[in-house]
């Protein structure tokens, strides 16, 4: 990753992000939960295990993310008014989601609007 915005979008891998994304059940709704790799360790991830990450110019859920930059880094969205569960050590309480731009729905976790890699 040498790009410039390759190297705004960082690995969810703080401790206010020690956790991730798990599952989304056949009924839409999405659960989070820990996953653990040996390239991030303890980190947030989708129910395919794919990393979760975040994007340093965002704002407090606020995507920035937009246009070209949603090629490669794939906002995190469920239908609007869907739940998103907590599971193991999620803080259910930093689940939250929010409008984007384009009318879809995004997950953030502690504020931070969450994607994951198209690669």
């Amino acid at each position: 990753m040498t790009s410039k915005l390759a190297r705004k979008l960082i690995p969810a891998v703080a401790a206010l992000l020690l956790v991730p994304f798990s599952a989304l059940a056949q009924d839409g709704a999405l659960s989070l939960s820990t996953s653990t790799s040996a390239e991030f360790g303890e980190h947030v991830a989708t129910g395919a295990d794919q990393a979760v990450y975040i994007y340093v110019e965002d704002g407090e859920n606020v995507s920035n993310c937009v246009d070209s930059c949603t090629n490669n880094w794939h906002p995190v969205v469920v239908d609007a008014g869907a739940e998103v569960a907590a599971e193991g050590n999620v803080d259910a309480s930093l689940i939250a989601t929010f409008e984007r731009a384009d009318g879809t729905t995004q997950v953030s976790y502690a504020g931070h609007p969450l994607y994951t890699s198209r690669h």
